[in-house]
């Protein structure tokens, strides 16, 4: 079962010939701080990838930001060129898309990948 693209916000992207949909989820940024990629291969959407990359509104902390000239703590623009570079560090660090079911959690802190844990509810 493929997801419909538009409807839920997901992109597709193709890294050394395989077919993945991703897209960038804030539904808890506010609340949590913790924002990520959800990443899936096409033809097996319940096997997930999330890219926890500890994203942060520069706009909504702007009086704050500006005293401390703070920068939004994620380094990298969210792009297809980044989840290009998270798919294959994740793969990497042992994320088998095509052979495993479920939620495999990689954190980007510091222009760097590793193996994490995405708050979500």
């Amino acid at each position: 079962m493929n997801l419909p693209k538009k409807r839920r916000g997901f992109r597709s992207i193709v890294v050394d010939s395989i077919n993945y949909d991703w897209r960038f989820d804030n539904y808890n940024c506010a609340e949590e701080s913790t924002c990520y990629v959800d990443i899936r291969l096409t033809t097996k959407p319940r096997s997930k990838l999330l890219i926890d990359i500890d994203w942060e509104d520069p706009w909504l902390n702007m009086r704050e930001n500006y005293h401390n000239h703070h920068i939004a703590p994620c380094s990298s623009p969210i792009s297809p060129k980044f989840v290009a570079n998270a798919i294959k560090a994740s793969v990497n660090l042992g994320w088998q898309a095509t052979e495993n079911y479920g939620e495999f959690h990689v954190k980007y802190q510091g222009g760097e990948f590793s193996i994490g844990k995405v708050i979500h509810s």
